[in-house]
């Protein structure tokens, strides 16, 4: 007798009654499946250590598997012969699972006698389906009974149902489901019985199945404009273009399982395995922060450290595990600050302030501001003081420490002022600045303001006296450096409006 093994790919669609656990809802695991091929025909034994070697099964009987002419593998013995596979993280969600086997019946030798055999599968040490060859001379066709036992039933929720056996010429493959109970253990041993009670039909197995649910682990990734600000990881969910994976990590760092992110943002991964996990963010550009990440049971908004790398989400046991679902994560794109130049009409005085608004500082960001304009309104830090001794003034404040944040940045409030320390003849001056988008995030590359005056300082004046003596004013100064310098004029007045030479 024996059990035929042909490396073809069952399908076993079935719809679960009211009385047996679902199908998963998105995806069913394989756990186990194995196709029984061993090539070319012939008439050489295969023995057990072959079957183990290639699919990890234990077995036990005398000749449990042999090959023939129809490249067969099959029971065909007079005593009890078992096929064993330890089977782990069966029933991770208390779901039960399902065992697909296909196999075929048929009556080798014909058979006069009120013999028959049993066929049985079995898993942590319960019989959940037998089929009983019929203990009646043969005819062809016949049919064998498949009953379901101990909670487990077939698709559609029956108890029992027959199955074809056919003579040996003739080999039909019959698809047998059993959806187990949801009882069942989280790990066990798969165990195919042989039992020919003095017969010789033989039941050729093609292949098995052991199908269970695995965790799904759910969530989005936002573009999160304004970060944890509004203390939730929200937005409008993105992939960035397809570049973005969520990986699971088990608790040694070690990647386990990942997924693409689709466009939506949105993704869905798959995995049995039972531990500490963590889902991490892979593939965010170098131009992107993390603005937060949160699993399903946090509270908002999250973890509390930006990284893309969520909290552990516990997968301990079968009583206590379900799908892990809303485990989002916030990304944020950095602004880009602009490199402007604003060209100022005349020649720089020292002490005389030049107000900057008529060309505001700006920047670009894909949340706040797509296009580059004025970052009115929004923060800014000044990253670097301006050069050749110019003072940048804003709200009538000198800024006189680089990293100078400004919150609510107002272009009519800013201006530069060349002093004492300007040298002569100076044209130029600037300073460094970044952006800050409404998430928070700082431009990490600074861009460059510059002041050109359309001509140079000519003077750099020292102490400069003005006494009255006997009604005459008499002036009184030095300077430090000229340059193309003729003469000096001087005006008074005396309401500081009206100026006379």
């Amino acid at each position: 007798m024996g059990i035929v093994f042909f490396f073809l790919m069952s399908f076993f669609v079935f719809l679960a009654p009211a009385n047996a656990q679902a199908p998963c809802a998105t995806s069913q695991r394989l756990v186990k499946t194995d196709f029984f091929d061993f090539g070319a025909a012939g008439d050489a034994n295969i023995g057990i250590t072959t079957i183990s070697n290639q699919f990890g099964w234990t077995g036990s009987g005398t000749n449990l598997v042999s090959a023939n002419t129809s490249n067969t593998a099959f029971f065909e013995n007079e005593v009890i012969q078992t096929m064993t596979q330890a089977v782990s993280n069966a029933n991770l969600k208390g779901n039960g699972a399902t065992v697909a086997i296909r196999i075929a019946v048929s009556d080798f030798t014909p058979r006069t006698s009120s013999n028959g055999a049993l066929f049985s599968i079995a898993y942590g040490g319960t019989v959940y389906c037998t089929i009983t060859n019929p203990a009646t001379p043969d005819t062809d066709p016949e049919n064998a009974t498949v009953v379901y036992g101990n909670g487990a039933v077939g698709p559609g929720g029956v108890t029992s149902n027959t199955v074809t056996v056919t003579a040996s010429s003739t080999v039909t493959y019959n698809d047998i489901t059993i959806i187990l109970p949801s009882s069942i253990p989280n790990s066990g041993n798969l165990v195919l019985t042989f039992n020919s009670i003095g017969g010789n039909d033989d039941f050729r197995v093609q292949s098995v199945s052991f199908l269970g649910c695995p965790i799904i682990y759910s969530g989005t990734v936002y573009s999160d404009g304004n970060g944890l600000n509004n203390g939730s990881i929200d937005g409008t969910g993105t992939n960035l273009s397809g570049t973005l994976l969520v990986g699971l990590f088990d608790a040694g760092g070690n990647q386990v399982a990942s997924v693409p992110v689709a466009s939506d943002g949105t993704y869905s991964l798959a995995y049995s395995g039972s531990g500490n996990y963590t889902l991490r963010l892979i593939g965010l550009p170098a131009t992107y922060t993390n603005t937060g990440e949160k699993t399903g049971t946090e509270p908002s908004p999250g973890d509390g450290t930006p990284n893309g790398i969520t909290s552990v989400v516990a997968i301990i046991d079968a009583s206590t595990n379900t799908d892990k679902t809303g485990n989002n994560f916030g990304i944020n794109s950095q602004p880009q600050s602009a490199s402007l130049t604003n060209n100022v009409t005349g020649a720089p005085i020292v002490g005389v302030p030049v107000d900057l608004s008529s060309v505001p500082l700006a920047g670009s960001d894909p949340e706040d501001q797509a296009t580059t304009g004025s970052w009115a309104t929004r923060t800014l830090i000044i990253t670097s003081l301006p050069t050749n001794g110019f003072t940048l003034t804003y709200n009538g404040t000198p800024i006189t420490t680089p990293n100078t944040t400004i919150a609510n940045y107002d272009p009519t409030l800013l201006s530069i002022t060349p002093t004492a320390g300007t040298p002569v003849g100076t044209t130029t001056t600037s300073f460094g600045y970044s952006t800050v988008d409404g998430a928070g995030n700082q431009d990490l590359s600074p861009a460059t303001y510059t002041v050109n005056f359309a001509t140079g300082l000519p003077v750099v004046f020292g102490d400069i006296k003005a006494v009255l003596n006997n009604n005459d004013l008499i002036v009184d100064w030095t300077t430090v450096s000229e340059n193309n310098n003729d003469h000096f004029e001087i005006e008074v007045s005396e309401n500081g409006a009206d100026f006379l030479p």
